[in-house]
This record gives C-alpha cells, structure tokens and sequence, in this order.
C-alpha cells in the first residue's frame, strides 16, 4: 500500500476489492505486515480495517509478541479504536507476556496507552515483567516503558 505511489489513496478502494475476499487467509505475519503498511501510508478504508480486525481476532492465539506488538503500534498510531480487538490484543499479550523481550515491553506499553487503553490486564503483566528485565532494558524502552505508566 505505501509503495504504489505517492497518493495511495487512490489506490485504495482497488486494493480493497482486491484484498477483501483473501482476509479469510492472511498469516499472522500477512497481518503485522498490513498493519505496518498502514501505518506508513497512514491510510486505510473501514470495511478493510473491520475485517482485518475480525482475522486478527479469529487468530489471536497464534500470534508471537512481535506480531502482536507490531498490530498494537500500528492501530494505536492510526488512532484506530476497535475495542474488540484492542482487548483481544491485551489478554494475547498477557497471556504471552514471558515471551517478550525486553525491548517490546516498553513499546506495547506505550502502544496500549497511546490508543486509550488502561485496562489492567495488559498492563499489570507488562509491568511485572519489566520487573524482571529493568537492569537489562535499554533506555529508549525504558523510557517507553515509563512514559506508558506516568499517562
């Protein structure tokens, strides 16, 4: 989406009709890729967004920590809310929460809080996890991680 030129909004409702029946089929590393997609375009249509929002739900517990943080950065710097899968994303992270590196901890963090989404159950888990790996963090995760939980 973010190559076809430099207006790919243009090009959005074609890609739409496109992609729409091959939802159903996306990987969970074809859905961290369209979302970063998005992202860099900063465009998409809403009947795309709701049924790759649906995949990404239907999928949730075969996502990694990086799709599942990449998906979570991406609708979050779009200011996408969908409530649903926000919550979908939250309860995978929790449940995947030692799978993470410490890297990503800050980043999800953020992401969770960037979109408007306090809920515990993300955050409780991230933060006991970063307990863990606070004197092996990076400063720009660190600062992340900080920044998350001082909102």
């Amino acid at each position: 989406v973010s190559r076809l030129s430099d207006s790919p909004c243009e090009y959005l409702q074609v890609l739409e009709h496109a992609i729409l029946p091959h939802v159903p089929t996306l990987t969970p590393v074809d859905l961290r890729y369209i979302s970063m997609a998005w992202t860099q375009a900063r465009v998409s249509t809403e009947k795309l967004r709701e049924a790759y929002a649906a995949r990404t739900i239907d999928m949730i517990d075969e996502l990694d920590p990086a799709t599942i943080s990449h998906i979570t950065w991406a609708h979050s710097k779009l200011q996408v809310s969908n409530v649903d899968l926000f919550k979908a994303l939250g309860v995978r992270c929790a449940a995947s929460i030692s799978s993470f590196n410490p890297s990503r901890l800050g980043c999800i963090a953020s992401a969770f809080v960037d979109a408007g989404v306090h809920d515990e159950v993300p955050l409780i888990s991230i933060a006991r996890q970063a307990l863990r790996y606070l004197g092996q963090m990076h400063p720009i995760p660190a600062s992340h991680l900080a920044r998350a939980f001082i909102q």
